[in-house]
């Protein structure tokens, strides 16, 4: 596989899978935009092929004046967040703060990127929805509500004419997920490298065939 030439956006890419794509799209040979909000961790990933562009993609106009220029071949979306939340009935914040890094960031990603991508006849959006997005479960009425909205959206993306996948995810190995789970058996979590070099396959004209999927990557 190869991205030799190409420009990929790749938001939340401070994060542990967010650096992973950087990392692993950059070996597939093409330029990064790497967007996150951690202007410390974000500069960490600055070098050949990576540009990094501290975005607050919560705000629309913002992230409309700092990517359009981008003439994007493809976007990672990476950029989202996670709770455990309240239980279904009750009106906390969570619901507003799940849908806001989880929808609202695509969202904005996609209103800033994809008519160019139109424009120049297209490209390849791949997105992280999550298991949990599948069905609901206890305490995670938010999460889970949030991840199936990451889920259509993908989807109805790509019926208008954007080639757009969506990774969904188990748990991610990742050192937040040790930390707040440091009992649980890590063997079957999916690590970041392995998700990483899914991304870069979506991305990739080699994946040219898959359209409008919803990808499980449940480790073991």
């Amino acid at each position: 596989m190869t991205l030799t030439g190409r420009t990929i956006v790749v938001t939340g890419a401070a994060g542990a899978l967010g650096k992973a794509v950087v990392g692993a799209v950059v070996a597939a040979g093409a330029r990064v935009v790497a967007v996150d909000m951690n202007e410390s961790r974000l500069a960490s990933l600055a070098g050949p092929g990576v540009t990094v562009r501290r975005i607050d993609l919560l705000d629309g106009l913002s992230a409309q004046e700092s990517l359009a220029d981008f003439e994007a071949d493809g976007v990672a979306a990476i950029a989202g967040g996670f709770t455990m939340g309240s239980e279904a009935h009750e009106l906390t914040d969570d619901w507003e703060w799940m849908q806001d890094m989880n929808v609202t960031t695509l969202r904005h990603t996609l209103a800033a990127l994809v008519p160019g991508m139109q424009e120049r006849g297209g490209g390849s959006v791949v997105t992280i929805g999550a298991r949990n997005g599948l069905t609901g479960a206890g305490a995670m009425s938010a999460y889970a509500a949030a991840k199936s909205a990451v889920h259509r959206i993908t989807e109805s993306l790509d019926a208008e004419g954007i080639r757009a996948n969506c990774v969904m995810p188990s748990i991610i190995d990742t050192p937040a997920n040790r930390k707040a789970m440091p009992d649980a058996d890590t063997s079957d979590w999916v690590s970041t490298d392995a998700l990483a070099a899914l991304i870069v396959f979506l991305l990739d004209d080699a994946s040219r065939a898959v359209r409008g999927a919803l990808i499980p990557a449940y480790g073991r």
